[in-house]
């Protein structure tokens, strides 16, 4: 009886914690962070104001702090702002910009993700705002570099052992295997969004179509018709999507809702899919593209944290992560390992050196 009550108290506290954290996050946008900015703005003119979507936080103020000791030899006063995503963090900047301000420039930083925003041989760029080369900032968690930081430091394979060389091998086969495989995907919903199309990740779901066993990648529980799935294809993506609208038209249809938007959406994809299918077969072809600048980070990153639990179950070994954490835990943790780009260095420098 006791543990039943001390179970269901635990239940309870659990949701009161995550309806909680609900609220905090729904608390976050660029009126939220302004009215904390113009609050704290004047106690100290010598403190740096970070700007960020989210827990991307963990990530840049630890590699700031880093490369702030590297040419000061001394740690930075920060104030953190979360604005609750990339629009949020474009405004506070957009009214900053237009305010009088007595905070020198090189004392605001703001941070953005690329992402698949303006689509095209011309990126915007934003004045004063670090944007990251790659589609998000869990693409740095993702590179050689780093698994072998993993490999060391959280696993406990010295550089040079057999099982070191043996995973890092395995870890640059598995990867490279795991972007081919998903090459037409990230092209797929590039173009969906340059067209206007809405595709949800989270109900595409491509990535729990991917597993990891005895290191190497097999695919499961996603085939059209009931046949098993070979290729995460063109023809496939469109194959899907499609089906998913309609299945999504059907189920509105007998809510009683109106889909003749959606409809419309159908009906518009049907008549542009052939050109998105031209579009990933010329993109594929053309010899200066990199899939890697526009790869999806949180499959990549997805992609790493079952890496390393193959690498738990397989080689018998613990490492320092609890890889059932979620997903800001774990970024925050591996911040650390993560590479800083050229261009974040060079922000950082500029930011400085004033």
């Amino acid at each position: 009886m006791f543990l039943i009550l001390k179970f269901l108290v635990e239940i309870r506290i659990m949701t009161k914690n995550s309806r909680a954290e609900e609220m905090r996050e729904k608390s976050k946008n660029a009126a939220s962070a302004w009215l904390d900015f113009s609050q704290r703005k004047n106690k100290n003119m010598d403190i740096y104001h970070f700007f960020f979507e989210g827990y991307d936080r963990f990530y840049y103020f630890n590699k700031f702090k880093e490369v702030h000791y590297s040419l000061l030899k001394s740690y930075p006063l920060c104030n953190q702002y979360e604005c609750g995503g990339k629009s949020e963090v474009l405004k506070v900047h957009q009214k900053i910009c237009r305010e009088e301000s007595l905070i020198p420039k090189n004392q605001l930083l703001f941070f953005i993700d690329k992402d698949y925003d303006n689509v095209g041989s011309l990126q915007p760029c934003y004045e004063g705002v670090y944007q990251t080369d790659f589609y998000s900032i869990e693409n740095f968690y993702t590179s050689s570099e780093v698994i072998k930081r993993i490999v060391e430091e959280e696993i406990g394979y010295n550089r040079g052992s057999i099982e070191f060389n043996e995973l890092v091998s395995k870890y640059e086969k598995l990867h490279q295997s795991f972007i081919d495989k998903l090459t037409d995907y990230n092209l797929f919903s590039m173009l969906c969004i340059k067209y206007g199309f809405q595709l949800k990740f989270e109900e595409f779901n491509i990535i729990n179509c991917i597993i990891i066993k005895d290191f190497s990648i097999e695919l499961i529980n996603a085939g059209i018709d009931g046949k098993p799935l070979y290729d995460i294809d063109i023809d496939y993506l469109i194959t899907r999507y499609e089906i998913q609208l309609v299945k999504k038209i059907r189920k509105l249809k007998n809510e009683g809702n109106d889909v003749s938007r959606f409809i419309g959406l159908l009906n518009l994809f049907k008549c542009k899919k052939r050109g998105i299918k031209r579009f990933i077969q010329y993109y594929k072809q053309t010899e200066s593209f990199d899939i890697n600048y526009f790869f999806r980070g949180k499959e990549d990153f997805k992609f790493l944290v079952n890496f390393l639990r193959q690498t738990e179950f397989s080689y018998g070994c613990k490492t320092n992560l609890s890889l059932n954490s979620p997903e800001k835990t774990l970024l925050s943790h591996l911040a650390k390992h993560a590479i800083t780009s050229p261009s974040l260095l060079s922000y950082f420098e500029e930011k400085i050196s004033k």
